[in-house]
């Protein structure tokens, strides 16, 4: 890539920060990245556009999504396993955070449709 992210040197702010788009004009790379942060007591709920995979980096919350309520914790991305939510376009997903929470969020151009899926720690080999 030519661009380089020099804004946030001191880390992301709150709310989603994007750092790469689905069909940009220059650089495309094919994948959405961006990072969410969401501050403890608050609840952040959205539908997908796209594929999007919610990939835990820290924090404690409560998710829903396709009629499942699932408890997420992270204390370190480094010596813990992950937590991710991966679902198809047209989904709701709510979290309702208990700490800051940080996520990595990943979006696709796919509109099939496929049932959520909810990794856990112990779906995920700690490496």
């Amino acid at each position: 890539m030519t661009l380089h992210l020099t804004q946030n040197r001191d880390g992301f702010g709150p709310g989603l920060t994007e750092i790469t788009r689905v069909g940009e004009a220059q650089d495309d790379t094919g994948i959405g990245l961006a990072v969410l942060k969401i501050a403890a007591g608050k609840t952040y709920e959205t539908t997908a556009d796209t594929e999007t995979a919610w990939l835990l980096m820290g924090g404690k919350l409560t998710a829903e999504v396709g009629g499942r309520t699932v408890e997420f914790e992270r204390a370190s991305l480094f010596d813990e396993s992950s937590s991710c939510i991966h679902v198809a376009t047209r989904e709701t997903v709510r979290f309702t955070c208990h700490s800051d929470v940080e996520f990595t969020v990943y979006t696709v151009d796919n509109q099939k449709p496929f049932d959520p899926c909810v990794f856990l720690p112990t779906d995920v080999p700690n490496e």
